[in-house]
């Protein structure tokens, strides 16, 4: 993957785990940081089999579960309201993101699930540092196509012909996040009852502009 990642299998973990969960050097992210994946995959039978299960539940729902529980405050917020109109407006939009084609946030919770860092144990799952980890690897550009080249492929399939123009899908679905939360902003800013609503959708526009700077 050039000189950004650095794909070298069979490097001898530093882990105890148990001889049918061996550990393998995965890839170098552009910050130096080193990633591993255990053999077996996430079949380790531990809390990283469990939080792979939710995350596969995620992409046969289509949607993750970060997005529905903020759609689901929107909505919400706008029925205390008495706003039938804007309601309708965010279930659409919810509609709409679980009939996306694909849906890279996705594909980075699988692989957040996937591989670890030397300050992970396989055997657990840490969310909060997942979240973490995947902000780390939206920093780096050729990432999410390695992600599509791993079996995680399997579990995810998606066409060659969106794999290579994966950058430019995920823009786009910033893009597009971002007009719809700052269409719910500017409603439900509105003589709004619940600040925390809106503290939470300011704070992911952030997050996404933030992001889109880095593409």
């Amino acid at each position: 993957m050039g000189n950004i990642l650095t794909n070298i299998f069979g490097k001898k973990p530093e882990w105890v785990v148990k001889p049918e969960h061996q550990v393998e050097f995965a890839f170098k992210g552009s910050d130096g940081t080193e990633y591993y994946h255990l053999t077996t995959g996430y079949n380790s039978y531990y809390e990283r089999y469990m939080a792979f299960t939710d995350r596969m539940a995620e992409i046969e729902q289509r949607v993750d579960n970060k997005y529905l529980k903020t759609y689901l405050k929107v909505n919400k917020d706008y029925l205390n309201k008495g706003d039938l109109v804007n309601a309708s407006i965010a279930a659409k939009h919810l509609e709409d993101r679980m009939n996306y084609i694909c849906n890279v946030e996705l594909l980075y919770n699988l692989a957040s699930v996937w591989f670890f860092d030397k300050s992970e144990n396989p055997y657990t799952y840490d969310y909060v540092y997942a979240d973490q980890k995947i902000k780390r690897w939206k920093r780096d550009a050729e990432l999410l196509v390695f992600f599509c080249q791993t079996p995680l492929k399997d579990y995810m399939p998606l066409p060659d012909t969106l794999i290579a123009n994966i950058k430019t899908y995920e823009k786009g679905q910033y893009l597009e996040e971002i007009r719809q939360l700052k269409f719910h902003l500017r409603n439900l800013s509105k003589e709004s009852k619940n600040p925390e609503t809106t503290l939470m959708l300011e704070s992911r526009v952030t997050e996404l502009e933030e992001l889109i700077s880095l593409l």
